[in-house]
Protein backbone atom coordinates (compact mmCIF):
# COMPACT_ATOMS: atom_id res chain seq x y z
CA UNK A 1 0.00 0.00 0.00
CA UNK A 2 1.42 3.35 -1.11
CA UNK A 3 -0.53 5.65 1.15
CA UNK A 4 -0.48 9.43 0.99
CA UNK A 5 -2.08 11.68 3.61
CA UNK A 6 -3.09 15.14 2.45
CA UNK A 7 -5.50 17.99 3.09
CA UNK A 8 -8.38 17.90 0.59
CA UNK A 9 -8.08 20.49 -2.18
CA UNK A 10 -9.49 18.80 -5.29
CA UNK A 11 -13.08 17.90 -6.23
CA UNK A 12 -12.18 14.26 -6.83
CA UNK A 13 -11.00 13.97 -3.23
CA UNK A 14 -14.21 15.59 -1.96
CA UNK A 15 -16.20 12.99 -3.86
CA UNK A 16 -13.85 10.35 -2.48
CA UNK A 17 -14.76 11.42 1.05
CA UNK A 18 -18.47 11.12 0.21
CA UNK A 19 -17.86 7.68 -1.33
CA UNK A 20 -16.01 6.62 1.81
CA UNK A 21 -18.90 7.59 4.05
CA UNK A 22 -21.55 5.98 1.84
CA UNK A 23 -19.93 2.66 0.93
CA UNK A 24 -21.75 0.88 3.78
CA UNK A 25 -25.00 2.82 3.46
CA UNK A 26 -25.67 6.49 4.08
CA UNK A 27 -26.75 6.65 7.70
CA UNK A 28 -25.45 10.21 8.12
CA UNK A 29 -26.75 11.60 4.81
CA UNK A 30 -23.40 12.34 3.19
CA UNK A 31 -23.16 14.13 -0.16
CA UNK A 32 -21.06 16.92 -1.63
CA UNK A 33 -23.36 19.52 -0.12
CA UNK A 34 -22.60 18.18 3.36
CA UNK A 35 -18.85 18.24 2.69
CA UNK A 36 -19.10 21.84 1.50
CA UNK A 37 -21.19 22.77 4.53
CA UNK A 38 -18.51 21.60 6.95
CA UNK A 39 -15.32 22.32 5.02
CA UNK A 40 -16.18 25.28 2.77
CA UNK A 41 -18.82 27.24 4.66
CA UNK A 42 -17.68 26.75 8.24
CA UNK A 43 -17.63 30.32 9.62
CA UNK A 44 -14.66 30.16 12.02
CA UNK A 45 -11.20 30.31 10.42
CA UNK A 46 -10.23 27.43 8.10
CA UNK A 47 -11.48 23.86 8.65
CA UNK A 48 -9.39 20.93 7.42
CA UNK A 49 -10.55 17.77 5.69
CA UNK A 50 -7.66 15.28 5.92
CA UNK A 51 -7.65 12.17 3.75
CA UNK A 52 -5.55 9.05 3.37
CA UNK A 53 -5.26 7.99 -0.28
CA UNK A 54 -4.18 4.70 -1.82
CA UNK A 55 -4.11 4.34 -5.63
CA UNK A 56 -6.11 7.57 -5.96
CA UNK A 57 -8.88 6.20 -3.74
CA UNK A 58 -9.80 7.87 -0.44
CA UNK A 59 -9.40 5.19 2.22
CA UNK A 60 -9.52 7.30 5.39
CA UNK A 61 -10.70 10.67 6.65
CA UNK A 62 -10.45 12.93 9.67
CA UNK A 63 -11.82 16.46 9.91
CA UNK A 64 -10.69 19.39 12.04
CA UNK A 65 -13.04 22.30 12.76
CA UNK A 66 -11.48 25.38 14.41
CA UNK A 67 -13.00 26.14 17.81
CA UNK A 68 -12.34 28.56 20.64
CA UNK A 69 -12.60 27.52 24.27
CA UNK A 70 -12.53 30.49 26.63
CA UNK A 71 -10.05 32.36 24.44
CA UNK A 72 -7.93 29.31 23.59
CA UNK A 73 -7.84 28.31 19.93
CA UNK A 74 -7.98 24.63 19.05
CA UNK A 75 -9.73 22.10 16.84
CA UNK A 76 -12.78 19.88 17.16
CA UNK A 77 -12.04 16.52 15.57
CA UNK A 78 -14.93 15.15 13.48
CA UNK A 79 -15.83 12.65 10.75
CA UNK A 80 -13.32 9.88 11.41
CA UNK A 81 -13.60 6.97 8.99
CA UNK A 82 -11.50 4.18 7.50
CA UNK A 83 -12.47 2.19 4.38
CA UNK A 84 -13.74 -1.29 5.21
CA UNK A 85 -10.97 -2.91 3.14
CA UNK A 86 -8.24 -1.10 5.13
CA UNK A 87 -9.40 -1.59 8.71
CA UNK A 88 -6.58 -1.79 11.23
CA UNK A 89 -4.21 0.74 12.72
CA UNK A 90 -2.18 1.83 9.70
CA UNK A 91 -4.63 4.31 8.18
CA UNK A 92 -5.89 5.90 11.39
CA UNK A 93 -2.31 6.12 12.70
CA UNK A 94 -1.24 8.09 9.64
CA UNK A 95 -4.26 10.38 9.90
CA UNK A 96 -3.44 11.08 13.56
CA UNK A 97 0.22 11.67 12.65
CA UNK A 98 -0.85 14.24 10.03
CA UNK A 99 -3.08 15.92 12.62
CA UNK A 100 -0.13 16.17 15.02
CA UNK A 101 2.07 17.68 12.30
CA UNK A 102 -0.54 20.31 11.50
CA UNK A 103 -1.06 21.20 15.15
CA UNK A 104 2.65 21.46 15.93
CA UNK A 105 3.29 23.55 12.82
CA UNK A 106 0.49 25.98 13.63
CA UNK A 107 1.08 25.99 17.40
CA UNK A 108 -2.42 24.66 18.08
CA UNK A 109 -2.92 24.12 21.79
CA UNK A 110 -5.46 21.27 21.75
CA UNK A 111 -7.79 19.04 19.75
CA UNK A 112 -10.98 17.74 21.31
CA UNK A 113 -13.75 15.41 20.17
CA UNK A 114 -16.99 13.64 20.96
CA UNK A 115 -16.06 10.25 19.50
CA UNK A 116 -17.87 7.06 20.43
CA UNK A 117 -16.51 4.95 23.28
CA UNK A 118 -14.56 2.56 21.02
CA UNK A 119 -12.71 5.28 19.08
CA UNK A 120 -12.17 7.33 22.24
CA UNK A 121 -10.43 4.34 23.82
CA UNK A 122 -8.25 3.82 20.74
CA UNK A 123 -7.21 7.49 20.77
CA UNK A 124 -6.47 7.29 24.49
CA UNK A 125 -4.49 4.04 24.28
CA UNK A 126 -2.50 4.63 21.10
CA UNK A 127 -2.42 8.34 20.30
CA UNK A 128 -1.95 10.09 23.67
CA UNK A 129 -5.43 11.57 23.96
CA UNK A 130 -7.05 11.95 27.38
CA UNK A 131 -10.64 11.36 28.44
CA UNK A 132 -11.04 13.89 31.27
CA UNK A 133 -14.75 13.18 31.67
CA UNK A 134 -17.87 11.49 30.41
CA UNK A 135 -21.20 13.28 29.90
CA UNK A 136 -24.50 11.74 30.92
CA UNK A 137 -27.90 12.78 29.63
CA UNK A 138 -30.02 14.73 32.10
CA UNK A 139 -33.58 16.05 32.28
CA UNK A 140 -33.00 18.67 34.97
CA UNK A 141 -31.20 22.00 35.10
CA UNK A 142 -28.80 23.38 37.66
CA UNK A 143 -28.25 27.11 38.36
CA UNK A 144 -24.94 26.83 36.49
CA UNK A 145 -26.82 25.60 33.42
CA UNK A 146 -29.19 28.57 33.46
CA UNK A 147 -26.20 30.91 33.85
CA UNK A 148 -24.48 29.27 30.87
CA UNK A 149 -21.53 28.12 32.94
CA UNK A 150 -20.69 31.69 33.95
CA UNK A 151 -18.49 30.43 36.80
CA UNK A 152 -16.87 27.67 34.76
CA UNK A 153 -13.35 28.13 33.47
CA UNK A 154 -13.80 26.47 30.07
CA UNK A 155 -16.66 26.67 27.56
CA UNK A 156 -16.99 26.85 23.79
CA UNK A 157 -17.33 30.37 22.37
CA UNK A 158 -19.09 30.98 19.06
CA UNK A 159 -19.96 34.09 17.00
CA UNK A 160 -23.51 34.60 15.73
CA UNK A 161 -22.40 33.34 12.31
CA UNK A 162 -21.69 29.93 13.81
CA UNK A 163 -25.22 29.63 15.20
CA UNK A 164 -26.66 30.37 11.77
CA UNK A 165 -24.27 27.83 10.19
CA UNK A 166 -25.02 25.20 12.85
CA UNK A 167 -28.77 25.66 13.30
CA UNK A 168 -29.90 27.77 10.36
CA UNK A 169 -31.13 30.60 12.57
CA UNK A 170 -29.97 33.00 15.27
CA UNK A 171 -32.31 32.69 18.26
CA UNK A 172 -31.94 32.32 22.02
CA UNK A 173 -33.14 28.77 22.73
CA UNK A 174 -32.42 25.81 20.45
CA UNK A 175 -34.84 23.02 21.29
CA UNK A 176 -34.75 20.01 19.01
CA UNK A 177 -37.13 17.08 18.61
CA UNK A 178 -35.41 13.71 18.42
CA UNK A 179 -37.35 10.60 17.41
CA UNK A 180 -36.03 7.08 17.87
CA UNK A 181 -38.03 3.85 17.65
CA UNK A 182 -41.27 5.88 17.41
CA UNK A 183 -40.46 7.61 20.70
CA UNK A 184 -39.86 11.37 20.64
CA UNK A 185 -38.11 13.55 23.16
CA UNK A 186 -37.10 17.19 23.34
CA UNK A 187 -33.41 18.04 23.49
CA UNK A 188 -31.90 21.37 24.48
CA UNK A 189 -28.94 21.81 22.14
CA UNK A 190 -27.93 25.39 22.98
CA UNK A 191 -29.02 28.30 25.15
CA UNK A 192 -27.51 31.62 24.02
CA UNK A 193 -28.66 33.84 26.86
CA UNK A 194 -29.86 33.37 30.41
CA UNK A 195 -33.41 32.05 30.42
CA UNK A 196 -35.33 30.03 32.99
CA UNK A 197 -36.82 27.03 31.22
CA UNK A 198 -40.00 25.68 32.72
CA UNK A 199 -39.83 22.27 31.05
CA UNK A 200 -38.41 19.55 33.28
CA UNK A 201 -38.45 16.90 30.58
CA UNK A 202 -35.91 18.46 28.24
CA UNK A 203 -32.95 16.19 27.63
CA UNK A 204 -29.70 18.08 28.04
CA UNK A 205 -26.08 17.96 29.06
CA UNK A 206 -25.95 19.56 32.48
CA UNK A 207 -23.03 20.75 34.59
CA UNK A 208 -24.25 18.17 37.09
CA UNK A 209 -23.97 15.35 34.54
CA UNK A 210 -20.21 15.56 33.88
CA UNK A 211 -18.39 12.63 35.48
CA UNK A 212 -14.69 11.77 35.82
CA UNK A 213 -15.40 8.10 35.01
CA UNK A 214 -17.69 5.97 32.86
CA UNK A 215 -20.61 3.94 34.18
CA UNK A 216 -22.15 0.54 33.46
CA UNK A 217 -25.56 1.78 34.59
CA UNK A 218 -26.13 4.55 32.03
CA UNK A 219 -24.79 5.76 28.71
CA UNK A 220 -22.14 8.44 29.06
CA UNK A 221 -20.55 10.25 26.14
CA UNK A 222 -16.75 10.40 26.38
CA UNK A 223 -15.16 13.80 25.79
CA UNK A 224 -11.60 13.40 24.52
CA UNK A 225 -8.80 15.95 24.44
CA UNK A 226 -5.27 15.90 23.05
CA UNK A 227 -3.24 18.70 24.62
CA UNK A 228 -0.20 20.12 22.84
CA UNK A 229 0.48 22.88 25.38
CA UNK A 230 1.14 21.37 28.79
CA UNK A 231 0.48 24.68 30.53
CA UNK A 232 -3.21 23.98 29.89
CA UNK A 233 -2.98 20.84 31.99
CA UNK A 234 -1.39 22.74 34.85
CA UNK A 235 -4.21 25.29 34.62
CA UNK A 236 -6.91 22.62 34.98
CA UNK A 237 -7.89 21.95 31.35
CA UNK A 238 -8.45 18.26 32.11
CA UNK A 239 -10.50 18.84 35.27
CA UNK A 240 -14.14 18.03 34.57
CA UNK A 241 -15.29 20.49 37.23
CA UNK A 242 -13.92 23.37 35.14
CA UNK A 243 -16.07 22.68 32.05
CA UNK A 244 -19.45 23.77 30.71
CA UNK A 245 -20.61 21.85 27.62
CA UNK A 246 -23.95 21.77 25.82
CA UNK A 247 -25.29 19.13 23.43
CA UNK A 248 -25.02 21.56 20.52
CA UNK A 249 -21.25 21.80 21.03
CA UNK A 250 -21.07 18.28 19.59
CA UNK A 251 -21.58 17.77 15.86
CA UNK A 252 -23.46 14.56 16.67
CA UNK A 253 -26.87 16.11 17.36
CA UNK A 254 -29.03 17.17 14.44
CA UNK A 255 -31.29 20.19 14.86
CA UNK A 256 -34.96 19.50 14.21
CA UNK A 257 -36.62 22.60 15.59
CA UNK A 258 -39.21 21.95 18.29
CA UNK A 259 -41.95 24.50 18.88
Amino acid sequence: MLMEVIIVKHDKHKQGVVDLFTIEGNKYHWNLEKWNHFYKRYPIKKPLSIVAIDNERVIGHYGLLPVNVSGIDGYLGVHAAVHQDYRGLTVISNLMKKMDEICFKNQVKFVCGFANNDFAKIKQTLFKWKIPFWIAFNDRFSPEDYNLGLNKKYKFNYPDEWFIWRFGENINVYKSQFTENEHSRIQLLKLKKHENLSDNEIENWSCSSLHPSNSNNEFRQPFSIKVYDNSLIREGFLNYQNWFIEMGDSDTFMYNKYS
